[in-house]
């Protein structure tokens, strides 16, 4: 378990076969710390190019180091943690690897999960796919 700086919400990760991806991937199940309830899944990455996660200090972000897409960011509104490409990376967020690691460009979020009305989980995209450009300014983290 990883929690949240205030310990509101804590992570699991894990790691599953996605069929869509055709690959093991890293899924990130987000829960509220008071009752345990499920709120949110991520999949933020392939879990043999996956480098770690972390909470920001002071807000409820949180970073992934992926060494085929670089650095993600999933910001929280509504507890829903969405990919965010524009995010700053606060100072505290830091890296061993970042001086051996290029930047990353044309880096793509996976999925975030959502439950529909119905109470299932449902993959939604994280960015409309005309916004999947090419960049040049993500960091690795």
């Amino acid at each position: 378990k990883q929690y949240s700086y205030d310990g509101k919400y804590y992570s699991i990760q894990s790691v599953e076969y996605d069929d869509k991806e055709n690959c093991h991937m890293v899924f990130v199940s987000i829960y509220k710390s008071t009752d345990d309830e499920l709120i949110c899944e991520l999949e933020p990455c392939r879990s043999m190019d996956y480098w770690g996660m972390v909470w920001e200090s002071q807000t409820y972000n949180i970073w992934f180091q992926s060494a085929d897409i670089g650095l993600l960011c999933y910001c929280m509104s509504d507890d829903v943690w969405t990919y965010d490409p524009n995010v700053v990376r606060p100072d505290d967020i830091i890296s061993k690897y970042e001086d051996i690691i290029p930047e990353f460009s044309n880096h793509q979020p996976r999925h975030t999960y959502q439950q529909d009305e119905n109470g299932y989980w449902v993959a939604v995209d994280t960015i409309p796919s005309e916004t999947n450009s090419t960049s040049s300014s993500i960091d690795s983290f």
